[in-house]
């Protein structure tokens, strides 16, 4: 006797209207076609799915000037890990500040903060503001 394995449901919706070539909003949860391993991108001014890439992009990957993810790469990003002129995440590493667990960047907060400018209760850096541990 043999089971079939269930296909994991397909959700897209895209907006008609575009602005600067992409559409308003794309939402996409599904496979990617080429490599059905990952999930597909979704591309729009406003992006969510898998991974994501937009103006403003929410996804497990999510690239934009404001995103948000799992792994965030940005303007501003927030996430487990992000990257950006201004990072929050649990592991966050800012071009300008950042502010996490781990933040690592010019002006750094965080339980472990490393940076020119440095706060948080392990902060490392030319000037602390404040830390609580040595």
């Amino acid at each position: 006797m043999t089971t079939a394995t269930p296909q994991p449901r397909a959700f897209r919706r895209t907006s008609t209207r575009t602005w600067l070539g992409l559409p308003l909003y794309d939402i996409r949860f599904e496979q990617d076609p080429i490599d059905p391993r990952l999930p597909a991108i979704a591309k729009g001014v406003v992006a969510v799915g898998g991974r994501a890439r937009g103006l403003i992009a929410a996804g497990i990957e999510a690239r934009g000037v404001l995103s948000f993810g799992v792994l965030s790469i940005g303007v501003i990003s927030s996430g487990v890990a992000s990257v950006g002129l201004l990072a929050l995440g649990t592991c966050a590493l800012g071009l300008v500040a950042g502010a996490g667990v781990l933040a690592i960047a010019p002006f750094a907060f965080g339980v472990q903060a490393i940076g020119v400018v440095a706060g948080g209760v392990q902060a490392f850096g030319w000037k602390v503001l404040f830390s609580v541990g040595g």
